[in-house]
């Protein structure tokens, strides 16, 4: 019997969990609030996990939540798309290369405010994929659970901020929301389930490719490419990217445990100013992009933000901001920050801005 007890009462866990996210979801969704699936399921998972009451999730979960995000996104790249999303490359790099910057002097700020080393303070202000970010500190010798800690704070504060400022702008502008992307069938469901296979394979193959940025986002993405170019244009179905934000939701919330904010209580504010810091600074991009480009407010913003592609990208899917621009940008940044993270952290050091010892 009282081997059974730690059994069940993870099975107590995972029910109210699972219940209390997607629960938040739909109290969100009722509010009509922005992005109520994933803000939902993040605010529960967050307040359970103050009080210890979450339940982890499973790997898996966040990898089929992640799978599902990129399924989605893939699925609007057809061929005509891709084809005006060639003309903005430029844009796309530029900003790359200013999300680099804003990296490196987030790096400065950790190391002069917490006194890090500048290893750990670069992986940790890197604006890349947070467990790509947490897995080249740890083979450079940094601390990868400080980096992951900074990163948990980045990601959450710019989920729970971006979709309100792009809703309202959204409503601002009198986007007529319903009539975007209308005509547009969902995805049948048994090709839904041999499009998952092959996401599947693809995510297990590019898992075994090094250095392949945000595996299980990508690859599903890359695999809904292929078909969006092959078929008539669909759409996932809602339930289904409903679910995908349910999962991200929950794991971003379970890391708000009163253990972080006790063991690093300094580490959690400097995260949160340099976030603030770093949003302040992305508005710059965004403006430029807006005016470049003469893209819409709300769209640049996502577009320019600094969080997670699947994030922002599902945020621009919910929006309706054109969720393949969005996704192109955090595509390329995410590639830039991740293949050449190494390189970015040397020339830190070259020019003094960064030092090895604390």
């Amino acid at each position: 019997m009282t081997q059974s007890l730690p059994v069940v009462r993870r099975v107590g866990l995972y029910a109210l969990t699972i219940g209390a996210a997607t629960g938040g979801g739909a109290l969100f969704d009722a509010l009509a609030l922005p992005l109520p699936w994933m803000l939902g399921s993040l605010a529960a998972s967050a307040c359970l996990a103050l009080i210890g009451q979450s339940a982890k999730a499973p790997s898996f979960c966040v990898k089929a939540g992640q799978m599902t995000i990129g399924l989605a996104l893939g699925l609007y790249f057809t061929p005509t798309v891709i084809a005006a999303l060639t003309q903005m490359l430029g844009w796309m790099i530029g900003v790359g290369l200013y999300t680099c910057l804003m990296s490196l002097l987030g790096a400065v700020f950790l190391q002069r405010f917490m006194g890090f080393d500048g290893k750990t303070s670069f992986y940790a202000a890197a604006i890349g994929a947070a467990s790509d970010m947490a897995i080249q500190a740890h083979k450079a010798g940094a601390r990868g659970d400080l980096v992951a800690v900074s990163h948990s704070i980045r990601v959450a504060m710019v989920v729970s901020i971006i979709p309100v400022i792009a809703a309202d702008l959204v409503g601002q502008m009198g986007v007529n929301r319903s009539a975007l992307g209308s005509g547009v069938l969902y995805l049948p469901w048994l090709q839904t389930i041999v499009l998952a296979v092959a996401a599947l394979f693809a995510a297990l193959l590019a898992d075994r490719i090094r250095g392949f940025p945000n595996v299980w986002v990508l690859a599903p993405l890359l695999a809904a490419l292929v078909s969006a170019a092959l078929l008539p244009e669909h759409r996932l179905h809602p339930v289904l990217v409903a679910a995908g934000q349910i999962m991200l939701g929950w794991n971003l919330g379970q890391r708000f445990t009163r253990e972080l904010f006790a063991e690093s209580p300094r580490l959690a504010v400097a995260a949160a100013l340099m976030t603030l810091a770093f949003l302040g600074l992305s508005l710059v991009m965004a403006l430029s992009v807006h005016v470049g480009l003469q893209m819409n407010w709300a769209t640049s913003l996502v577009a320019t933000a600094p969080g997670g592609i699947a994030e922002m990208a599902i945020t621009a899917k919910v929006l309706n901001l054109d969720p393949p621009t969005v996704t192109a940008f955090h595509a390329v940044r995410l590639v830039m920050m991740v293949t050449g993270a190494d390189l970015l952290m040397r020339l830190g050091f070259y020019l003094g801005w960064l030092k090895d010892d604390s």
